[in-house]
Order: C-alpha cells, then structure tokens, then sequence
C-alpha cells in the first residue's frame, strides 16, 4: 500500500474541483432526504409486516414502548405540553403543522404531510395502514397521564391529548 495523501480529496476546502458531491447539499436539503427516508422506512416495514402475515399494531406498540423508555423519566404533563413535543416530532417526519391549540382541553394538532400519501402510493402501502404509527404515542401519552388520540379528516389527522382521570385511592 502506497502514501497517496498527496492525491487525496480535501474535502475541508470547498474549492476544490473533485470536491465529494455529498458536500453540495444544505442542511435543509439533508433534513428533507432524510424525512423521506425514514417515512419511506415506516411504510415499508408496515408494508412488509402486512406481506408477510405480521402484526403491524404489535411492532407499533413495540416502537411506543421503546419510545416511552427514550423519553424523560413519566411525569405528570400537560396536554399542551404533550401535543407541542408531539407536534416537533412530527415535523422531524416531514409533517406540516396545518394548526395547534396547546391551550385547549383537549389540546389539538393538526397536521399534514405524514405519512406522504405519495410515498405510500409509490411504495403500495395503504395510507390507512401507516397511520398506525401515529398509535406508538399511547403509552409516551398514558405515562404523562394524558390520554393520546388521533383521527383521520380527508388528507389531515387531528390529534387530541386530554387529562386522563385521575385514579382513585382504593
């Protein structure tokens, strides 16, 4: 093996000609490919579960709990405070923020954009099928004591956090 250092790439100087290509691409053209690629990874896997005769609710509910373990130790918080966590996670999957009421009982999101009805006609998954992701926030919700849900309205889901009721002392 020969010292070729005389030959390498500098990738440090943005000058340079043989420059690699991935350093033409901008934060935000990052976080957008990136979004892509991890819907794209939501829906295949939900669309391989359903091929292949497995649970896609079961692998849900196994991404809440490895969820609800990565979040801060459950602690009592707000709807509000549940919906305004929700509503960044959900723009890291490429979702828009159509609307958002942290102040409301219940707190309501509105969003659109995730999943990519595209993506899952591209990919063949039913749209329908990938919306059960949005279950992996059950026991994050439940542990906060706010109780999570979701709805389809045409190419929009509303969400809705409320207080859950709190247990009486036996």
């Amino acid at each position: 093996m020969t010292d070729d250092t005389a030959n390498a790439i500098d990738v440090g100087n943005p000058d340079a000609e043989d420059r690699p290509s991935y350093l033409d691409y901008t934060d935000g053209e990052l976080l957008e490919l990136n979004q892509g690629n991890i819907q794209a990874v939501i829906s295949a896997t939900v669309g391989y579960l359903r091929a292949t005769g497995g649970d896609p609710d079961a692998w849900v509910a196994a991404l809440g709990d490895a969820f609800a373990r990565g979040w801060d130790e459950p602690e009592p918080w707000t709807p509000g405070e549940l919906v305004d966590a929700i509503a960044v996670n959900l723009r890291a999957l490429g979702a828009e923020i159509v609307e958002l009421d942290a102040t409301g009982e219940p707190a309501t999101l509105r969003t659109r954009g995730f999943p990519d009805p595209a993506l899952c006609e591209r990919l063949g998954v039913p749209i329908e099928d990938v919306r059960l992701y949005n279950g992996s926030l059950d026991r994050v919700a439940r542990e906060r004591g706010v109780r999570w849900a979701w709805r389809r309205d045409g190419d929009e889901t509303v969400y809705s956090a409320s207080t859950l009721p709190s247990e009486e002392p036996s």
